[in-house]
């Protein structure tokens, strides 16, 4: 599959600084500055765009530049490749925020083998779980506790919490 354009993530930038711009025409410079490319990638754009020769220079008219880069960015490759970007783009962040949840030491306590030795800061009733914690690391440390009571001795841990029918 060939490589997308980078440039086109930067269309709807490019065009609003144009509609500020109050040049007619539009040089290889300045489609460079706009689109965020190099010189060699900003003259084959221009190239690609059909611009007018004046001298060495080439320029294409600046509402003419705006109408393409529309059509380049409403086209479907276009609307594609932007949302393949954001998906992943966001698909990154997931990840980036998994690696540093990951990150996070979780002390484990001693191993807690009945709900009557879970530490003070957990307490337990029916219908009701309490924890009182100061860090999001102690909270973690007393979560793990819980957890390693709850497998430990589950019958009791159910007996401990389910509200009975009255």
């Amino acid at each position: 599959m060939p490589r997308k354009p980078e440039w086109i993530h930067h269309i709807d930038s490019a065009l609003s600084e144009l509609h500020a711009l109050e040049s007619p025409f539009i040089d290889r410079l300045t489609l460079q500055s706009l689109l965020h490319v190099s010189p060699r990638q900003a003259l084959r754009i221009l190239n690609r765009l059909a611009p007018s020769a004046a001298g060495t220079s080439l320029l294409l008219p600046r509402l003419d530049l705006i109408t393409k880069l529309r059509a380049i960015r409403d086209g479907e490759d276009s609307r594609f490749e932007i949302r393949r970007r954001d998906r992943l783009s966001h698909q990154l962040n997931r990840l980036r925020r998994d690696l540093k949840a990951r990150q996070i030491r979780i002390e484990a306590a001693q191993p807690v083998e009945l709900l009557a030795s879970l530490p003070h800061a957990i307490h337990l009733s029916p219908g009701r779980l309490e924890i009182q914690f100061t860090t999001a690391a102690e909270l973690l440390t007393l979560l793990l506790s819980l957890g390693q009571a709850i497998t430990d001795d589950f019958d009791r841990f159910a007996d401990a919490v389910e509200l009975t029918p009255e």
